[in-house]
């Protein structure tokens, strides 16, 4: 049922954690048949954000292992610390410099090395209204050869249980299909494994096979008299246009790069699987570099996007990754998807 699952999530505030996050590298990289040549390159990413984190992290970094099994069997790293930030990042990349003054290997080796690399650092500024500043990195490493570009449409996942418990009543399901993406994503009713049990339930229905209204209907119906969930389906296809259709309170955010405002669209205010009724897809139209975002309500809204610069221009990966870490609730499952639409 998961197609994104939390391997590790490493505290860093010596070098006990880098040994400890190698030796789950190595693990996983036998288990997904990784060549020895690319276990090496994951664990030299590995080495040097965590020797960064060391120099300049005020308190702690946090280190991350995840792996993707959808659209393609995948591993990411994923660092980020409470730092100063990288003041000069282009100097930051070329070769032969390290961030930590030392004689690593430098970022721009790791960024050659990953299959997919992006770093955002937000230097420290005297404003108590930023909650965070400093620096994340992100790696993706594929067992096989990179996959080749199928579509105009990029996404990113962020999906953790409370207290990252094995049951998550928090379900994203998605397909990549004719280059239009489809995706679910629902929060179950309650939680631990009663929660849990609409996802199973979710799981089920053949999303790449459905419009965004069926696919719920079907979920309505499923669910009926047995779990209860919020959620919503949205269909994107490689023009910006976009299907969708739920119900509760999941939502759904159109984010602007260019302006750094963000739209909310509402959903009905109903839960799936309480009544048998049908419901309607609606229609909407992104413009060119916008995003379209999904969250439940362990993810808090109140991120403010202008304190961010320079992000949303990033992977949706990277973008899903920092704001699911930096404003998930604590009492809550939490979970967002972001769907990144570039005109071809």
């Amino acid at each position: 049922m998961e197609k994104v699952k939390l391997l590790l999530n490493g505290l860093v505030r010596d070098q006990s954690t880098e040994i400890l996050t190698k030796s789950k590298i190595r693990a996983v990289a036998s288990r997904l048949n990784f060549s020895e040549s690319k276990s090496n390159m994951i664990l030299l990413a590995v080495s040097e954000i965590i020797t960064n984190q060391l120099k300049f992290s005020i308190g702690a970094g946090i280190i991350q292992i995840w792996e993707h099994k959808k659209p393609n069997h995948c591993l990411d790293i994923f660092g980020y610390d409470m730092g100063p930030g990288i003041k000069n990042l282009s100097k930051a990349m070329t070769d032969g410099y390290s961030t930590s003054n030392t004689l690593g290997h430098g970022l721009g080796t790791i960024m050659r090395s990953s299959d997919l690399f992006e770093i955002y650092t937000k230097p420290e500024k005297k404003d108590k209204k930023d909650i965070w500043n400093g620096t994340a990195v992100w790696c993706r490493f594929y067992p096989d050869k990179k996959p080749g570009k199928f579509s105009n449409i990029n996404a990113g996942i962020y999906i953790r249980a409370l207290n990252d418990d094995i049951y998550n009543g928090d379900f994203i399901t998605f397909e990549l299909i004719h280059k239009n993406l489809t995706w679910l994503h629902i929060d179950g009713v309650g939680h631990g494994k009663n929660a849990h049990a609409s996802g199973e339930i979710a799981d089920k229905i053949a999303i790449s096979k459905l419009s965004p209204e069926d696919i719920i209907n079907t979920l309505n119906k499923n669910l009926y008299g047995k779990r209860m969930a919020n959620g919503v389906s949205i269909s994107l296809d490689n023009s910006g246009n976009f299907l969708y259709s739920g119900y509760g309170n999941v939502l759904i955010k159109i984010l602007t790069p260019s302006s750094g405002t963000q739209k909310s669209v509402h959903l009905q205010n109903r839960t799936i699987g309480e009544n048998y009724m049908e419901i309607k897809s609606y229609k909407e139209t992104l413009d060119q570099g916008d995003l379209l975002m999904t969250l439940s309500d362990g993810i808090s809204e109140s991120f403010n996007l202008s304190h961010y610069p320079g992000l949303l221009s990033r992977h949706p990966q990277m973008i899903a990754y920092l704001l699911g870490n930096l404003f998930s609730r604590r009492n809550d499952d939490k979970s967002l998807f972001i769907a990144k639409y570039d005109k071809e």
